[in-house]
């Protein structure tokens, strides 16, 4: 069984449904129609040569196409490999020599790439969404009866999407996620989570709604370019969360902050989920009041273990936002049932010669379970990111925490952050989270041997400056973050900003 089996059962029972809006036209393809669409496009593929195991690169933004397309290559067994557009030649360049990719799929924007990139020029198939010229395109297929109906074989271990990183660090790594992965983690997002059947998901996050196809729910992919969160205009989502009488909405805590100023009237949203970054005590209950009739959550994962954690905000009690601004850390809540995990001391860990797992009270978070990765596209990555042990195999987050005496985790920020002054460790993004619940906007850093507090706005007192260890100061007009979800700190940036 996979997500295909799970759509297709959709399809048969629940085929009126609708599956996928497209707010910008309020266009509605119901899991019939999907499938129509999915067959033929799958028809067309094959007759031009795409085969199982087959390298398909993908450069769509969220759209009926996009997930028509996706469905399409999982039913043939192919490979959806999907590259950040903004990122740089030379990143998109190594990425594509990674992997044997086929075919070329994209929106005539993401065409013009080709005449930038000679390793897009030399990929056999080239495939737009429109006309352009020296390409083809799907869309004739739709108006014909030629489908393909029957799904290729697949193998739970056989690849079905594989993503690269930033490649900020280096070379990038490429994570590959098989048919078994993809439905491993549908069964934990959906028992986590409580997806419902026939329920309408505001879905700002592209692999949520491969989840929501597998639990015959409904999305709404709304009128925003998610693609720059920071961006978005709160009102277009906030009307419709009104307009489709969502039951389900979520994003990044930027995101979702974004709709709060809009909401004056009751919504039938049952479930509101933050995630892709730090989600703050402040934030989620300020969430929590506007959705008050509402279950708010925070989820904590990563590409590699999603979700590895998640908590309402309830239990966010005032004893616990007491520990964030004492600078003991962020909570994340319990482990889900499904994952391992433990706290280790990794500075030295010599795996070679790993006799036991060397835990520690404060250390960095590893995880193991069915829906946690197990390696990455060539093992490329496999010997910094993973430990093998005892027949399991453990991956390192790079996140530093500790378990409380109620198996609950709590975040200390990343392993390689952490500043070590003579007498002591300090833990940057704990800092951070503190002043964050007191009014402040910062990032700590080690700067000329230092405990450095770099802030935007209003600069913390002196009393605060001493009670975390701060012992210099550097204000900036704005802390540069993370492109895809405006959470996380950019720290190349910011060494370029100092």
């Amino acid at each position: 069984m996979n997500l295909m089996t799970l759509f297709n059962e959709h399809v048969r029972t629940h085929f009126n449904h609708p599956a996928i809006t497209m707010s910008r036209d309020n266009e509605t393809w119901s899991y019939s129609y999907l499938n129509n669409r999915v067959c033929q496009i799958a028809y067309y593929l094959k007759e031009n040569n795409i085969q199982k195991g087959d390298g398909v690169l993908i450069l769509i933004p969220m759209s009926l196409e996009l997930y028509a397309l996706l469905l399409a290559l999982f039913k043939l067994g192919a490979v959806a490999v999907f590259i950040d557009p903004q990122s740089s030649k030379k990143h998109i360049s190594s990425c594509i020599k990674k992997y044997p990719l086929k075919a070329f799929v994209g929106v005539k924007k993401a065409h013009l790439l080709r005449l930038m990139n000679r390793d897009i020029r030399e990929i056999p198939l080239k495939i737009t969404l429109g006309k352009l010229p020296f390409t083809q395109n799907f869309y004739n297929y739709y108006d014909s009866h030629k489908f393909l109906a029957q799904n290729s074989m697949v193998e739970g271990k056989d690849p079905a999407l594989i993503t690269f990183t930033s490649g900020s660090t280096g070379n990038p790594k490429a994570a590959v996620r098989s048919h078994d992965f993809l439905l491993k983690q549908y069964e934990v997002l959906s028992k986590n989570m409580l997806f419902g059947l026939g329920e309408t998901d505001i879905s700002t996050l592209p692999v949520f709604v491969l989840a929501n196809l597998a639990a015959g729910m409904h999305s709404i992919i709304p009128n925003v370019n998610l693609l720059k969160p920071a961006e978005v205009e709160g009102g277009v989502l906030a009307k419709d969360i009104m307009k489709y009488r969502a039951t389900r909405f979520g994003g990044s805590p930027v995101l979702v902050k974004k709709v709060l100023p809009f909401i004056k009237n009751k919504t039938n949203l049952a479930h509101v989920y933050m995630g892709g970054g730090p989600v703050y005590p402040k934030d989620i209950h300020e969430v929590g009041r506007v959705f008050k009739d509402s279950k708010v959550y925070g989820l904590y994962g990563s590409t590699e273990a999603e979700p590895i954690c998640h908590m309402i905000a309830d239990s966010y009690t005032s004893e616990k936002v007491n520990m964030t601004e004492k600078g003991m850390g962020l909570y994340t809540g319990k482990p889900v049932a499904e994952i391992k995990i433990k706290i280790i001391e990794s500075e030295n860990l010599e795996q070679e010669k790993l006799l036991h797992l060397p835990e520690v009270k404060f250390g960095e978070i590893i995880v193991s379970g069915e829906h946690v990765l197990k390696g990455y596209l060539n093992g490329e990555g496999d010997n910094e990111n993973k430990i093998h042990f005892k027949g399991e195999v453990w991956h390192r987050t790079g996140d530093t925490g500790y378990i409380d005496d109620n198996g609950e985790l709590w975040l200390l920020g990343r392993y390689s952050q952490r500043i070590k002054t003579k007498d002591k460790t300090v833990y940057p993004f704990a800092i951070e989270a503190a002043l964050y619940e007191k009014g402040y906007n910062t990032v700590v850093i080690e700067r000329k041997g230092l405990v450095c507090l770099v802030y935007e706005g209003k600069k913390p007192d002196k009393h605060l400056l001493s009670e975390y260890g701060i012992e210099d100061t550097h204000n900036i007009s704005s802390i540069p973050r993370d492109k895809r979800h405006n959470a996380k700190v950019d720290y190349n940036e910011l060494k370029k900003l100092l």
